[in-house]
């Protein structure tokens, strides 16, 4: 849901953990510049809160007034931010409704918990393995070694994701011929070909290394 802006330099290639990383920039990053999320089917996902007293996150219900427990997410990356959040989470009990069935004590224990997690967010560091190459064939079989966790991914299928082309209806997409080979070769009687073969016959009819 963040529009990043264009980029003429050099760039790299996610090949493992995209999906956590778009999760993480999704929930952390809500609302700042360059955010839109029109063309969501499902808008409140990225809304996520952590609830100091019970020691999670969770998402709020919809319309209901949030509890002084909850944080944004967002104020969690933010240390100006967060500051602000806390100051209106100490208010008195008689300026804050939500605050007037607990007590300072538990607010400042909510306070402690929320800041420990605040600072945990912010001194995180994403470990990388870098690959440096313009080899797809290198990329391709990397990425198969690695991902040795998660739903399997075929090489087609992975060389179809890192060559596909937003927009390009048209584009030729190897994982969808290859899956329409399968199934002409099993109506055709002759049974189902593991899709490595048919990726590396494909490879060889097209003069490439299988």
């Amino acid at each position: 849901p963040l529009r990043l802006p264009d980029y003429q330099g050099e760039t790299w290639l996610v090949l493992d953990g995209q999906q956590r990383l778009t999760t993480l920039v999704g929930v952390l990053l809500a609302g700042e510049p360059g955010w839109s999320n029109d063309e969501e089917a499902d808008p409140g996902r990225w809304s996520l809160y952590y609830d100091a007293k019970e020691n999670g996150f969770s998402h709020a219900k919809k319309d209901e007034e949030l509890p002084n427990n909850y944080l944004p997410v967002t104020v969690l990356l933010d240390t100006v931010k967060f500051f602000n959040h806390v100051q209106g989470m100490l208010k008195p009990a008689e300026s804050n409704r939500q605050a007037k069935d607990t007590t300072s004590d538990e607010v400042l224990g909510w306070v402690n918990r929320a800041q420990e997690v605040a600072r945990a967010i912010q001194s995180y560091r994403i470990p990388l393995v870098e690959i440096k190459t313009n080899n797809l064939s290198i990329a391709v079989e990397s990425f198969s070694r690695l991902n040795k966790k998660g739903r399997s991914i075929g090489q087609d299928e992975m060389f179809s994701a890192l060559t596909y082309e937003e927009g390009s209806a048209d584009a030729f997409h190897l994982a969808a011929e290859i899956d329409k080979l399968q199934q002409d070769m099993v109506r055709s009687g002759f049974g189902e070909v593991d899709r490595t073969i048919l990726l590396r016959a494909v490879l060889t009819a097209a003069g490439l290394d299988m």
